[in-house]
């Protein structure tokens, strides 16, 4: 202490100027380094859990509108060749959609329960399929009636469950992208059992 007492005091203002641009260039290095942390987790947030999450959206709404199209093919004003095929072919169209959407998101990859729930969820495809075969058969033969049974009985549930599942996905991907974000209070547990969509 008597070291410093001893000093001038413009040496003295000289070390505690230093000595404080030393905790700045610290404090700045820290935050720089936190905010790059940040900007990894959000970039990583959005392409292996936000962009799913908007294409699973996609096969939903998807999945709505061709039950809705489905159910006009069995109105009796729809039952015309002309009628039945422009709905058809918006049939078509949304499944294409839908199908492109399953690739992209195939192509991010997935780990842990998304991966396996997304299995379930294509292995109900050729199941939905099959039911909605029927009930097509069924009013190729103008049996309106026993097709819309199909439809209620079969077709129905089985997509259902699929948008059960396609929703549980959206779910544990939100799960997993909210442990990205930087703790308020502490670190945050990990949610989903450590489920990701991941590369």
């Amino acid at each position: 202490m008597s070291f410093l007492a001893n000093q001038k005091v413009s040496v003295k203002i000289m070390g505690l100027v230093g000595l404080s641009i030393f905790f700045m260039i610290l404090i700045g290095y820290s935050g720089l380094h936190y905010l790059n942390k940040i900007n990894g987790n959000a970039k990583q947030m959005y392409q292996h859990y936000m962009v799913p999450n908007e294409l699973l959206n996609q096969i939903i709404i998807n999945n709505a509108q061709i039950n809705a199209l489905q159910l006009e093919l069995m109105i009796p004003d729809n039952q015309t060749v002309s009628r039945q095929k422009e709905i058809n072919d918006s049939i078509s169209s949304i499944i294409t959609g839908s199908i492109t959407a399953q690739k992209q998101i195939e192509s991010i990859g997935m780990t842990g329960d998304v991966k396996q729930q997304y299995d379930t969820f294509k292995g109900m495809i050729p199941k939905s399929n099959e039911a909605r075969d029927q009930m097509l058969g069924k009013l190729e033969a103008n049996q309106t009636a026993e097709a819309y049974t199909v439809f209620t009985k079969q077709l129905s549930p089985i997509r259902t469950e699929i948008m059960n599942i396609l929703i549980s996905i959206k779910n544990l991907n939100q799960a997993s992208a909210a442990d990205l974000l930087p703790p308020a209070d502490g670190p945050r547990a990990p949610a989903g059992g450590g489920a990701a969509v991941r590369r």
